[in-house]
């Protein structure tokens, strides 16, 4: 039998640890909501990522060397074709995906490789916002086959039906006639590839 003494001590230390029990059960609801929280935000930064990549799409392009650039500025010059690009904007592109993929195996260095495209003539398109752009077709193996193999092996996208290598000159040549027999430098070297994240707004064609 405990004496009154002892049971008065026995609620105490019983509340006593009530209270401990109290405590920690509160602290393990704490850390419980906060852990959840925080795989909440890791969860939700991790879709935002995988949003923003099938968001911002892919383009890729070759630059030609210095003088190719020039061979086109003269080109431009000669038949007075209007608002033409800058001899540094002046490229082909070989990617227009709406879809994103890291790539890592573009060549930023193809002057030794001698890698030409043959001017095929002179062709009018009409850009999106209804003008007239001037582009040259070229004949090329190198970027028929580099297009293919990136699509392929990337399962990228393309807002055309088929691949037609070229460069264009003007985005907006207004009601210029195209000039006939049109003398053409023998070729265009190409010097390298580039990447950057596709814009849909900026005219890359």
């Amino acid at each position: 039998m405990m004496n009154q003494n002892t049971k008065k001590l026995f609620v105490l230390i019983k509340g006593e640890r009530m209270q401990d029990i109290k405590k920690e059960f509160r602290e393990f609801l704490k850390n419980s909501k906060e852990n959840t929280q925080i795989t909440q935000s890791t969860q939700s930064t991790q879709n935002i990522s995988s949003l923003r990549e099938e968001e911002k799409g892919l383009y890729i392009a070759v630059k030609y060397n210095q003088s190719a650039n020039d061979d086109l500025m003269d080109l431009i010059k000669k038949y007075n074709i209007p608002s033409v690009l800058k001899p540094e904007d002046l490229h082909t592109t070989l990617i227009y995906s709406r879809k994103y993929a890291e790539i890592n195996e573009l060549d930023d260095n193809l002057g030794d490789k001698e890698i030409v495209a043959y001017p095929k003539g002179l062709e009018v398109f009409e850009t999106f916002d209804k003008k007239r752009a001037l582009i040259i077709k070229l004949d090329c193996n190198y970027l028929e086959d580099r297009h293919k193999y990136l699509m392929d092996k990337y399962e990228l996208t393309y807002d055309y039906p088929e691949y037609i290598p070229h460069i264009t000159l003007s985005y907006d040549i207004g009601d210029m006639i195209l000039p006939r027999n049109v003398e053409f430098p023998k070729f265009f070297r190409i010097s390298s590839e580039y990447q950057e994240e596709l814009n849909i707004e900026k005219k890359y064609k």
